[in-house]
């Protein structure tokens, strides 16, 4: 992680930001926002797992991220938009109008093009819109559980009372499970 970080691979942002992240191939397109989510237990309704998580690999993963202090793999959310071109799905359009931050084609043919999100009205504007979203996690589930038992383990207010999320409408963009942890060669 420490040479990570010394070799600029991992660095911390500047300022607050979301990222419209899209993998295209063909006629398939996915398009999200990655971004912190703060965390909430499954009754809360805000977050739905619907899978078991198994025990062993959840430790497994804390015992990771509490060596790294980093999540370095989002979870991938799916909400259900209304299908207009408002709140998060217009701060997704707007951004993909701008030259891209990173854009590569790996092995299997997908292009991932990844764009800042800093303007603190549209963060305002996607913020507002996801709040009254509910989502489903379509993978990632031991993530999840994780992210919950590391913030259990630490006193709140933190940054432990946040995962890294894929926020992908499908409404807009139909879900299409893929690989979204990747190391993105310039």
């Amino acid at each position: 992680m420490h040479r990570w970080q010394a070799e600029g691979v991992l660095r911390t942002d500047p300022e607050p930001a979301l990222y419209v992240y899209e993998q295209r191939a063909g006629d398939t397109l996915q398009r999200g926002l990655i971004g912190a989510l703060r965390l909430s237990r499954p009754e809360e309704g805000v977050v739905l797992p619907h899978e078991d998580v198994m025990p062993d690999v959840v430790a497994d993963r804390a015992d990771l991220m509490r060596e790294t202090a980093a999540n370095l793999e989002p979870l991938l959310l799916s909400y259900r938009g209304d299908g207009t071109v408002s709140g998060a799905v217009a701060v997704i359009e707007r951004a993909i109008r701008r030259a891209p931050l990173l854009s590569t084609t790996t092995e299997d043919g997908f292009c991932h093009r990844l764009w800042a999100v800093t303007d603190p009205a549209e963060l305002a504007e996607a913020g507002t819109d996801l709040a009254r979203r509910r989502a489903l996690i379509a993978d990632g589930h031991h993530r999840w559980a994780t992210y919950l038992r590391l913030r259990d383990e630490r006193p709140s207010p933190g940054p432990w009372d946040h995962g890294l999320v894929l926020l992908v409408d499908t409404a807009r963009y139909p879900l299409r499970v893929r690989a979204i942890h990747r190391l993105l060669e310039r």
